[in-house]
C-alpha cells in the first residue's frame, strides 16, 4: 500500500506519489482534475485539508488504484522491481488496465495473453528455457522477453 497526496485546483491537480523510485524521492505529476478525482475515487482517503486555494487529499492506494497511479508516472521514474510484486497481487482487480498497457506498448494482440501469463509465472523475472509462453512472446514481441543466461528473462513487465 502506497500514499498519494493530491492537490486539487479549479481545472488541474498535482499528484505527489510516494512510490519506490531509484533515488528514493517522491514523484509529482500535473494532471487534469478529472483524472485526479478518478484516482481519489479508487483510493482510501485518509485526510482532507485546504492549502491556499487548493484542496489537498491524502489517500492510500492499492490494487486497481495503484496500477492507475503507476501509469501516470511511467516506468522510467519508478523502481520496477519494487512495484512488480504489489502489482502482481493487484492483477485480478486491474486485469483490463494491464492488458491495455501492454497493447499501448506495441505488443501484438495475439501475444498479449502469453505475455501476461509469462510475467505472472516469472520468478524474479526469470523463466525456464522450455516455457511455451516465453517462446511465443519472444517470437512475437522480442523486446518483452529475451533469452539470457540459458533461460528467458522478462525484460519489462506488461503494466510498464
Amino acid at each position: 500500500m502506497y500514499t498519494l497526496v493530491i492537490y486539487l485546483k479549479k481545472r488541474s491537480a498535482t499528484v505527489v506519489a510516494y512510490l519506490p523510485t531509484p533515488n528514493g524521492r517522491p514523484l509529482a505529476a500535473k494532471v487534469a482534475r478529472s483524472a485526479a478525482e478518478d484516482l481519489i475515487a479508487g483510493a482510501a482517503v485518509r485526510k482532507r485539508w485546504r492549502v491556499g486555494d487548493a484542496e489537498a487529499v491524502s489517500a492510500r492506494v492499492r490494487g486497481r488504484a495503484l496500477v492507475r497511479a503507476v501509469q501516470l508516472f511511467g516506468c522510467h521514474a519508478l523502481d520496477v522491481a519494487g512495484l512488480d510484486e504489489e502489482i502482481r497481487r493487484a492483477y485480478r482487480q486491474a486485469e483490463d488496465l494491464i492488458r491495455a498497457a501492454a497493447l499501448r506498448k506495441g505488443v501484438p494482440e495475439e501475444v498479449v495473453d502469453s505475455y501476461i501469463r509469462a510475467w505472472l509465472k516469472a520468478d524474479g523475472g526469470r523463466l525456464p528455457p522450455d516455457d511455451p509462453d516465453a517462446k511465443a512472446v519472444a517470437s512475437g514481441f522480442p523486446a518483452a522477453v529475451v533469452w539470457a543466461y540459458g533461460g528467458y528473462l522478462v525484460h519489462s513487465p506488461p503494466w510498464c
